[in-house]
């Protein structure tokens, strides 16, 4: 396919044209004013346009009642003044540009009759992204995942989006999971198939789920059993965020204080229990070499599996640190 510049009619074909038609209308055989024979460009002094580029076609009215003149009338219109601005802002530029882009382009201007003013303002249309149209693609991508039980309520984001016009489509990516009812996004918005916008929302939603529900109410200090615990499907929009939404993350853990019945369980209200807890008897392992010894020794903190804790001997009265081993053992100087 031939390019719009393939198309132009060179220089002197465009010449000759011109002459031919302006020794025509001296017998009067087109039109009595010779200047009439020549395509006609009207800049307006402020125009809108939609495209990512300033062009000629879009800023003035170009006009020809000759049809031998049809393709340079085209030429004229595709004549590129440069990148538009962002949507919804403007740029002015000095009449004497678009000459000398006429001209850039290939085209005398003798061929021309022309009203062109000192400056010309060019404003490139835009519009906001409406919440509705973004709502309805994030309903549509959580409906199509049966890993979810997900009903979108809403849909925010922070600051204002302004696109061009044109053909709209949105790409939505879920960057986490479901936390409280609310999921955040990424937005990905595309006009005319070409990127228009990327920017972070939340969905607020009815997440439903599963979760664990104490059966009775736990004291403080108390494990977690099995039997204990329960799992309810229940609405994650109007639990607390930091609820416990898996029965490993729940049973054998210390509730910090009294958690009722039929409650869910909040990470921040329990708490792993120390593998070996302070003022606990404990055998500390002593190796050099291929030499292994042990002596008895009184745990000073709560340790966790692998953790180093402060142990007494309980015979030298002498305190050191050891690694947790299990919850009878420590190992003295281990690395």
């Amino acid at each position: 396919m031939r390019s719009v510049r393939d198309n132009r009619l060179p220089k002197t074909l465009l010449r000759f044209a011109i002459a031919a038609l302006l020794a025509c209308a001296a017998y009067g055989e087109v039109h009595a004013d010779p200047t009439d024979v020549r395509p006609r460009v009207f800049v307006r002094p402020q125009s809108t346009i939609a495209g990512e580029r300033m062009l000629l076609g879009e800023l003035a009215t170009i006009q020809s009642d000759h049809d031998e003149l049809q393709q340079l009338v085209a030429d004229l219109k595709a004549v590129d003044l440069g990148e538009a601005p962002p949507p919804r802002l403007q740029v002015t530029i000095p009449g004497q540009s678009v000459l000398d882009a006429i001209q850039e382009a290939g085209i005398p201007l003798e061929a021309l009759g022309y009203s062109i003013p000192q400056t010309v303002r060019i404003e490139r249309a835009g519009r906001t992204i409406e919440n509705a149209e973004v709502l309805a693609e994030v309903k549509r991508v959580f409906q199509e995942d049966a890993a979810l039980d997900i009903q979108v309520r809403e849909v925010s984001w922070t600051n204002a989006q302004t696109i061009p016009v044109g053909e709209t489509a949105f790409a939505v990516s879920r960057l986490g999971k479901p936390n409280g009812g609310k999921v955040p996004l990424r937005i990905t918005a595309t006009v005319d198939g070409k990127p228009a916008a990327r920017f972070l929302a939340t969905a607020i939603a009815d997440d439903w789920r599963a979760v664990p529900v104490l059966s009775r109410s736990i004291d403080r200090g108390m494990l977690i059993s099995p039997d204990d615990v329960e799992m309810v499907r229940l609405n994650m929009f109007k639990q607390p965020p930091d609820t416990a939404d898996r029965l490993e993350s729940v049973v054998g853990r210390r509730a910090k204080n009294r958690i009722d019945a039929g409650s869910v369980v909040r990470k921040s209200l329990i708490d792993i229990p120390p593998m070996i807890p302070q003022g606990s008897k404990v055998t500390m392992i002593f190796r050099s070499g291929g030499l292994r010894a042990t002596a008895s020794g009184i745990a000073l903190d709560d340790g966790h599996r692998d953790a180093t804790i402060r142990v007494k001997n309980e015979s030298s009265r002498r305190v050191v640190e050891a690694k947790v081993l299990n919850p009878d053992e420590v190992e003295v100087g281990a690395e």
